[in-house]
């Protein structure tokens, strides 16, 4: 009888790689991720970016990048990052962004955007447990206040009221404005004041929270989709 020498498992496993160049990508940007590597990973990320198969793939991506810039202490960038993603239809996605998001807009000091956002993520599901513990942290410690971004304090002041007087817009353009509104939980009209969101904790109090396996504290560290 003739025997047939079988191929090695691992030949058939590098043949393979290469039918993924995406999903490749997206594991090399995790582990870079895990070891801290953010520029690096951002950079995996966005080569994924251009094998992705999708809208829906592209804006979850975006999630990731999202999270590169932020540990990278970038937050404008990192928020516009969260907004795209909020538009992938993906539920999951969107909680974590609306909570990515918060933690970006605390670091900026917008304490009343950043408990929007939380509230946000609370209305996609009442169980998540990280933004509900923000949320309580914020309420909890009123002498959080809203420090000065970018461009703003006395200079940024004066600038603003300059533009106001030439009738002019450091954005410039109204229809990205209002795509930003759409995305952006600090700008929706759905405003919550500080008794409703009270009332909103005092109603999630009751229900359970789902405990993910192996997460401790994260009120300033992003969370990871993929």
């Amino acid at each position: 009888m003739k025997w047939f020498k079988l191929l090695a498992p691992a030949a058939g496993l590098v043949f393979l790689a290469w039918l993924d160049p995406f999903g490749d990508r997206v594991k090399e940007g995790n582990e870079l991720y895990r070891q801290g590597q953010y520029d690096r990973a951002g950079e995996k990320y966005r080569e994924a970016g251009k094998y992705a198969p999708g809208e829906k793939a592209q804006r979850r991506l975006r999630f990731n990048q999202g999270n590169t810039r932020y540990m990278g202490k970038d937050y404008g960038a990192a928020l516009e990052d969260y907004r795209s993603s909020l538009e992938s239809g993906d539920r999951e996605v969107q909680k974590k962004a609306l909570f990515n998001m918060g933690n970006a807009l605390l670091k900026e000091g917008k304490t009343d955007e950043a408990a929007r956002a939380f509230v946000e993520a609370l209305r996609l599901d009442p169980g998540y447990r990280p933004a509900k513990e923000n949320l309580e942290y914020l309420l909890k410690n009123p002498e959080v206040k809203k420090q000065p971004g970018p461009g703003e304090g006395e200079k940024g002041a004066e600038d603003k009221k300059q533009q106001e007087a030439d009738g002019s817009s450091r954005e410039g353009d109204g229809d990205r404005s209002r795509e930003r509104s759409r995305t952006d939980p600090g700008k929706q009209k759905r405003e919550m004041s500080r008794e409703q969101v009270e009332n909103l904790l005092r109603s999630l109090k009751n229900k359970p929270v789902r405990r993910e396996k192996g997460k401790g504290d994260e009120r300033v560290q992003p969370d990871k989709f993929w």
